[in-house]
């Protein structure tokens, strides 16, 4: 689970909430619909943000969906959104004239500029990661803390 959390801005995480877990809904003390699209965790870091994280989609569009979905839902019930993020094993091939990634940000080249999704009045830049560069990070994390 921890695997697929990115470091943000070079921080870890404080709490990780798993949104298919109805327990942890109730511990955020929000009901999400059942049928609904939604992402797959909610992250609180130790420096305060907090980020919604999509890892399973098939695809970066339907990641997005996702993220903009839980992201309403979240603002809607009152929960604070820094951060929307996709983790990914790469951008498809069929992808890659829409999105690509530019320092864990996803870039749309056709506009030549980041690719931002817009959750009522608030405008995200979305960040995305890939699974082995999380891996890479934890990894020299633990090497770091071990040597302090």
């Amino acid at each position: 689970m921890v695997d697929s959390v990115p470091l943000l801005d070079g921080n870890d995480y404080h709490e990780i909430f798993n949104l298919d877990d109805p327990d942890d809904w109730s511990k955020l003390g929000i009901s999400l619909p059942n049928r609904s699209k939604r992402a797959d965790k909610y992250v609180h870091y130790i420096n305060c943000p907090y980020a919604i994280i999509e890892q399973k989609s098939s695809t970066i569009k339907k990641a997005i969906s996702q993220l903009e979905e839980t992201a309403k839902n979240f603002m809607s019930n009152g929960k604070n959104v820094d951060y929307l993020v996709i983790v990914a094993d790469k951008i498809r091939k069929s992808e890659r004239s829409l999105f690509r990634n530019e320092r864990n940000i996803l870039f749309d080249p056709r506009k030549k500029e980041p690719y931002r999704i817009r959750v009522n009045s608030k405008e995200f830049e979305v960040r995305i990661y890939y699974r082995e560069q999380i891996k890479r990070e934890r990894s020299r994390k633990k090497i770091t803390d071990f040597i302090r």
